[in-house]
């Protein structure tokens, strides 16, 4: 991929103005279909204000983890070719993923707790941390 320009620069006619990119042939009988599907009965649309709700089209909390990591190991990848910093493994990629949901999930449900253990004071009695 490192050699594949396009890769890189995306197709020349990006630079453009939008009213001079290539038109999409597609037949209007597709489109109609496409904008009549329903979702899935077993799917439903993230919730504002739900702990990492930009996940829900994961089946499952390992698979969440798989994503992260290869994220990250991508970002690795891409920082060492433009900073020449070290490649981070997959298996540290993956325990890096697994820290960032738990943190995440934390400072969702502790977000309270989190604000008043940075400002110096005292939890209150309510809280689950006490």
């Amino acid at each position: 991929m490192a050699a594949f320009s396009l890769w890189w620069t995306g197709p020349a006619w990006l630079v453009k103005e939008e009213d001079q990119w290539p038109k999409m042939d597609v037949a209007e009988s597709i489109v109609q279909t496409m904008v009549a599907t329903k979702a899935r009965p077993d799917s439903r649309p993230a919730v504002e204000g739900e702990c990492m709700s930009e996940f829900d089209i994961c089946p499952n909390f390992r698979m969440v983890l798989k994503v992260l990591a290869l994220i990250y190991h991508w970002h690795s990848r891409a920082s060492h070719r433009v900073r020449g910093t070290a490649v981070i493994s997959e298996a540290d990629a993956l325990r890096k993923a697994r820290i960032g949901c738990f943190r995440s999930i934390q400072r969702f449900h502790f977000a309270d707790e989190v604000t008043e253990l940075r400002e110096e004071r005292i939890l209150s009695k309510r809280s689950h941390l006490s």
